[in-house]
């Protein structure tokens, strides 16, 4: 079970990780040897690290943090033993534990490495080429569908909106009328590409180059397909996201024996603090009505306070981002609330970290909330926008670090996605007659 505060001070933090290590550590030592345990932390900021490596230079004994940035080590205790702490994101770090005793405790602190990679910036350098356009169709929105594209168009009327299928020389090849208002394209973690409408899902089926759709209830496209996320390992890697609430967590789930594990709990804890608050704020005879709906649904009374004062809907309130993408059948958590990206296996354990703060700009406006993963690639680029430019920072998924910067030729673009080098989007010049086009734009020479 995962206990989660709100708000606690570094005295109390610091104090229960020490009971826990004294009170549960407690292993049977062999005789001769002293247990080492301790608490590695960021020389800065004071938080803990996880994913730090532990060696001991004699025996070449390892060990590695905990998310809390504990760890524990058996050493031979006839004569000093030299540790190692290592971390890609910080300067390596030494301790020699002393030959006497049988236990020892130690507290490290780690410095942030000082290697720095200088962003490369690419401005308006490469002029975009139009991939599809025509005056006959506005292209709303598109998906890659393996070296093919989905195209979602309408003519001149949006309610008479038809899918297209290009070929990868951008021919149209196939159409389809939607029986519906056609609003968006998603792909789902099977790859399979879904028409959204109001009220209803179709799924995109091709078939030797020719199109055709298939209804599929909207209830179970909502709980049973858009949280997922990806596959790993025979997995399957969904959230509970909501868009109204200031936490939720990653899963991984079994099919073969139908169990789920939490891999990630994510968490705003400022934001969580507002919106738990909104029940004070209410006057006593809504406080009651809370209670009552409380002890009527099983949902907290603080929670239901915050439906009642429509908070997720204020300016406070803005809905969480912290994407977890899977590359090489390795986890990658941006954890956006604790500033580091985390690479984890296919169970959750952590592997390693790094601290990011990329997302956290001078002008903070200019951070769009959103990272695109490349189609079939490992690279990760961050979204800005500054005077109406769109700009795609991509983030090293080692370092967590900006290594190069791209600003898009054209303002204001739509549906912005990323293949082979290229920033791929919809745009139509501001007061102009054409419809919108599909252009391309190479980005950063690509490798």
């Amino acid at each position: 079970m995962e206990l989660v505060r709100l708000r606690r001070s570094d005295n109390m933090i610091f104090s229960r990780v020490v009971l826990l290590l004294l009170g549960s550590l407690i292993p049977l030592l062999v005789h001769g040897q002293i247990l080492v345990t301790g608490i590695v932390t960021d020389k800065n900021t004071g938080k803990a690290i996880p994913g730090v490596n532990i060696r001991i230079m004699q025996s070449g004994k390892k060990s590695v943090t905990g998310s809390t940035g504990c760890f524990r080590i058996n050493t031979e205790g006839d004569k000093p033993v030299r540790l190692r702490f290592t971390h890609i994101s910080y300067d390596t770090a030494w301790a020699t534990i002393p030959p006497n005793g049988d236990s020892a405790f130690i507290l490290v602190s780690l410095q942030p490495s000082q290697i720095m990679f200088e962003p490369v910036l690419i401005s308006g350098s490469h002029k975009p080429d139009t991939v599809i356009g025509s005056s006959r169709f506005f292209i709303n929105d598109f998906e890659f569908f393996g070296e093919q594209i989905v195209l979602l168009t309408f003519e001149k009327k949006p309610e008479k909106s038809k899918v297209m299928l290009a070929d990868k020389d951008s021919r149209i090849i196939s159409t389809f009328p939607i029986p519906v208002n056609g609003e968006e394209l998603f792909r789902d973690f099977l790859g399979n590409v879904n028409v959204i409408g109001k009220d209803s899902v179709y799924r995109v089926l091709v078939k030797e180059n020719n199109l055709r759709l298939v209804s599929v209830p909207p209830e179970e496209f909502e709980h049973l397909i858009r949280p997922c996320i990806d596959t790993v390992a025979g997995k399957i890697v969904f959230s509970d996201y909501r868009d109204d609430y200031p936490e939720f967590s990653y899963y991984s789930w079994d099919p073969s024996d139908s169990v789920a594990v939490r891999l990630r709990h994510i968490l705003d804890e400022d934001l969580a603090l507002m919106y738990s608050f909104e029940y004070d704020f209410l006057t006593t005879r809504q406080k009651v009505y809370a209670r009552k709906m409380e002890l009527a649904t099983g949902i907290d009374k603080r929670e239901i306070a915050a439906y009642m004062t429509n908070f997720s809907g204020s300016r406070y309130f803005t809905p969480l981002y912290a994407p977890l993408f899977v590359i090489s059948d390795t986890l990658y958590l941006f954890e956006h609330y604790k500033n580091y990206l985390y690479r984890m296996d296919k169970d959750g354990k952590v592997l390693d970290s790094s601290s990011i703060n990329y997302h956290k700009p001078e002008k903070w406006r200019e951070w769009r909330r959103r990272l695109i993963r490349e189609e079939n690639g490992s690279r990760v680029f961050g979204l800005f926008l500054k005077d109406g430019y769109y700009s795609l920072k991509e983030i090293d998924i080692r370092s967590g670090k900006v290594i190069s910067v791209s600003r898009l030729y054209f303002p204001y673009v739509g549906k912005i996605r990323v293949k082979d080098g290229y920033a791929w989007y919809i745009y139509r010049p501001f007061e102009s007659q054409q419809s919108k086009f599909l252009y391309k734009e190479r980005l950063n020479e690509y490798k």
